[in-house]
This record gives structure tokens, C-alpha cells and sequence, in this order.
């Protein structure tokens, strides 16, 4: 398990692998290109989970969002969420039809600490690093 606060990830392909455990990011920039963000099961396996949450995209964000490829029986089983994102890379106009725009109830449990147990493994300063995130 581990947390980081007021990080910057830089890289290309594979910037970020989280795919042990649990982790936390807050108030952090991470900046890739293909899979920077990645973890075990990666993004197109079947049932992953990945959502985004009040998050800035930049115009390089491929419209679809989301790429099964070549897969079609994953779109009915992946959870790909956005939910209060901003930026040109943020419109959902273009997304692949298996990306859901979240409203504030069904992002809500993945917008506080609990959600990783965080209550339990995560040690603050103050309460008000794990608090939800608001926008």
C-alpha cells in the first residue's frame, strides 16, 4: 500500500504501473502517453474499473477514450467511468459507447478513501487528506 500527495509521474508508454494492493493519489500529475496509467489486468482486460474523476484531460486524449482491442465481449464487462473532468480531451461526445458518464451518486463511492479501506492503512497529518474530493 502506498500514498502519494503532490506528485508528478513523466513518462511515455507505461508511466504508471498500479497493480498491487492499494493506492492512493492526491493532488498529483501524471503524464504519459499510450497505457500510462496501467495495472494488473490492465485497462482492456476483461472487468477492469477504471474511472476518472475530476481530472484534466488535454486535447491528446484520443476522442474514443477507450480501446477493447479487437475484444467486443469486454465492452460488456468493463467499468470505464468519468465523472467532472475538464478539457478539450474531456468531451464524451467521441467516447466508445461502453464509457459511462458518471452523476455525482454513482461516482460517489469512488470518490472517498473508503473505497480503498483507506480508514484503515492510510495515516494523515489531518483529516482533511483523505476527505472526498470535491471539485
Amino acid at each position: 500500500m502506498a500514498a502519494f500527495w503532490g506528485c508528478g509521474f513523466f513518462g511515455a508508454q507505461d508511466t504508471l504501473l498500479d497493480d498491487q494492493l492499494r493506492h492512493y493519489f492526491k493532488e498529483c500529475f501524471i503524464e504519459g502517453s499510450i497505457d500510462f496509467i496501467f495495472g494488473d489486468g490492465r485497462a482492456w482486460q476483461a472487468y477492469s474499473r477504471v474511472v476518472f474523476a475530476y481530472t484534466y484531460m488535454p486535447a491528446i486524449v484520443a476522442s474514443a477514450g477507450w480501446d477493447n482491442w479487437g475484444q467486443e465481449s469486454r465492452n460488456s464487462t468493463v467499468f470505464y467511468g468519468e465523472h467532472g473532468c475538464r478539457g478539450d480531451g474531456a468531451n464524451m461526445a467521441g467516447r466508445v459507447a461502453y464509457a459511462r458518464n458518471l452523476d455525482d451518486s454513482q461516482a460517489r463511492p469512488f470518490l472517498d478513501a473508503s473505497y480503498i479501506d483507506g480508514h484503515e492503512w492510510l495515516k494523515p497529518l489531518d483529516d482533511a487528506l483523505i476527505a472526498p474530493v470535491s471539485a
